[in-house]
C-alpha cells in the first residue's frame, strides 16, 4: 500500500496527469474546450487498511486506456463514490450516470472512462486490492458495477467513508470490505435490497438520529417509534453497519462531544456531556474513554495537539 500524499491543487492538465498517477494510476485527461481554463485538487489517504483517494476537477473526461494501464502496476479495483456533480461511467459494456451519492466498481486492469461533461465533480474512490477481492469474494469480484444511492449498503459504505474523513473507526477496512462482498452477492443473484429501496430506512434512521441526539430519552425504541418500524426491522437495517442502532446513537453522541470539546470556548465538560444527551456524568467518561482512550478533559484542539 502506498504511503498516503497530501492533497494538492493542480492548474495544468500536464501536471494533474503526473500528479494523479501517484494517487490512483495512469490517465488520460481531456481537458474543456479552449479558454475555459483548468483546476484540478487530489490526494490520497490511509484511513486503517483501506486506501482513499479524493479527486474534484473540472474536465471533459478521464480515461484509463491500455497505454495507461500498460504505464503503472496498479492491481486493484476502483469503488468510486460520486460526492458532488454526475460522471458518465464506462467499463466494458457497462455504462451508467453517477449521481451524488452513486457507487461505480471498476477494475484498474481494464479500460474505463470518466465523462465529467466538462463541468465540476468530485469523487471519493476506494482502492481495493485485487488479491485481498479475489480471495474473498472470487469470480463475484469485477468491474461494471455500480449501486445507487437508495440502497442501504451504499448508505452504509458512505457512512462509514464519511466516519474515515474524521477519524479511524476500528476494523474499518473489515467493515467496509463486508459490504462490499454484500453488495456484490446482491448483484450477482439479482437482488437489490428492496426494504431499503423502498423507504430508505437506513438512511432515514441516520437523518433521525443526527436530529434527536441531543435529547437525553431518545434512544433505539423512540427511533424505531418515529419511523413506525419494529425494533427488529430497525436492528436488521443497521446490520451493514456492523452496529446496532443503539451503537450509532452513542457513537454520534461521542463523536459530536468531542468536537464541542475541542472547540469548547470555556464550557467544561459537564456542559458539553448534557449538551450531548448525557443523562449521567461518570457514565460519559466512561464511554468517553473507551471510545477515545483519554479522558473528556484531556481533549484538546487538532492544531493544539
Amino acid at each position: 500500500m502506498r504511503d498516503a500524499i497530501a492533497a494538492q491543487e493542480f492548474a495544468h492538465v500536464e501536471a494533474f496527469r503526473a500528479g494523479i498517477k501517484s494517487i490512483c494510476g495512469a490517465y488520460h485527461v481531456e481537458p474543456c474546450p479552449r479558454g475555459s481554463g483548468f483546476a484540478a485538487r487530489a490526494g490520497l489517504a490511509r484511513v486503517g487498511g483501506l486506501e482513499i483517494a479524493r479527486v474534484a476537477l473540472t474536465a471533459r473526461e478521464v480515461r484509463r486506456d491500455a497505454r495507461a494501464i500498460r504505464r503503472d502496476e496498479a492491481d486493484h479495483f476502483v469503488l468510486t463514490l460520486q460526492r458532488r456533480g454526475e460522471a458518465q461511467m464506462l467499463q466494458g459494456e457497462r455504462q451508467t450516470t453517477l449521481r451524488a451519492g452513486d457507487m461505480f466498481l471498476s477494475d484498474a486492469a481494464l479500460p474505463s472512462l470518466f465523462d465529467f461533461g466538462g463541468a465540476a465533480a468530485e469523487q471519493l474512490s476506494v482502492h481495493l486490492p485485487r488479491a485481498e477481492m479475489t480471495s474473498r469474494f472470487g469470480a463475484l469480484a469485477r468491474g461494471g458495477l455500480s449501486i445507487r444511492r437508495e440502497d442501504s449498503l451504499a448508505v452504509a459504505m458512505t457512512a462509514l467513508l464519511q466516519r474515515a474523513q474524521e477519524e479511524t473507526p476500528p476494523q474499518i477496512d473489515e467493515a467496509f470490505l463486508s459490504l462490499v462482498g454484500a453488495w456484490l452477492q446482491d448483484t450477482a443473484r439479482g437482488e437489490t435490497r428492496r426494504d431499503a429501496r423502498a423507504d430508505g430506512l437506513l438512511g432515514q434512521a441516520l437523518t433521525l438520529i443526527n436530529l434527536h441526539y441531543r435529547d437525553p430519552d431518545f434512544g433505539p425504541g423512540a427511533l424505531a417509534e418515529l419511523l413506525d418500524v419494529a425494533p427488529r426491522r430497525l436492528q436488521r437495517a443497521f446490520a451493514p453497519l456492523g452496529e446496532t442502532p443503539r451503537d450509532r446513537i452513542l457513537a454520534t453522541r461521542l463523536d459530536q462531544a468531542r468536537h464541542q470539546l475541542e472547540h469548547r470556548g470555556g464550557r467544561n465538560v459537564s456542559d458539553v456531556a448534557w449538551d450531548m444527551g448525557f443523562g449521567d456524568l461518570s457514565h460519559f467518561y466512561h464511554v468517553f474513554r473507551a471510545r477515545f482512550g483519554h479522558a473528556p478533559g484531556a481533549t484538546v484542539a487538532p492544531g493544539d495537539a
